[in-house]
């Protein structure tokens, strides 16, 4: 994600929360002045509209507000924390284990394998876990990066790899 795509996502989820305390707050006032009008004349129509109209309504309105700020906080973070991840593995030529991860982000061995297991079952197609059984070391391997790493850098090289492509084509 660009910087500018963090602060205005950010910016969004702020926002959401900021609706949901205004809402949650007009929704109160208006819920405790209706029901002060309630007590003082009686029940009518008029009232329980408006308590309805301008107390229940925002109640419910911040409410969802409200957890619709902290289901936007908790995909961000899972974003976040999906970008330091494959950076890490890129630094590390595409194969990452959690010891690895944890000492690059400060993160417990536990925690950085949690991480990882659950973005490896978010993506299997781009991420696998892996098990060296000469040293017993789980470790997860981005199939994305690992082609990206090994793709040819010179023009002659992707010359070369082209024509392999084409002749593939159109030899039967």
């Amino acid at each position: 994600m660009k910087f500018m795509e963090k602060l205005s996502e950010g910016a969004g989820i702020a926002l959401t929360y900021a609706g949901g305390v205004a809402a949650l707050w007009f929704g109160g006032a208006c819920t405790l002045l209706s029901l002060i009008a309630l007590g003082i004349a009686g029940f009518n129509a008029p009232v329980a509209l408006i308590l309805l109209l301008f107390g229940v309504a925002p109640l419910g309105a911040g409410f969802w507000l409200f957890r619709r700020g902290k289901l936007l906080k908790e995909i961000l973070r899972v974003k976040l924390q999906k970008e330091l991840v494959r950076k890490a593995a890129f630094h590390s030529d595409g194969r990452l284990t959690p010891k690895e991860l944890a000492s690059a982000q400060g993160w417990s061995v536990e925690h950085a394998l949690n991480v990882l297991k659950n973005l490896a079952a978010e993506d299997p197609e781009r991420m696998t876990l892996q098990l060296d059984y000469d040293s017993g070391e789980v470790y997860f391997e981005f199939a994305d990066i690992l082609l990206a790493l090994q793709a040819p850098t010179s023009n002659e090289d992707l010359d070369q790899v082209y024509c392999r492509y084409f002749r593939s084509k159109l030899v039967p």
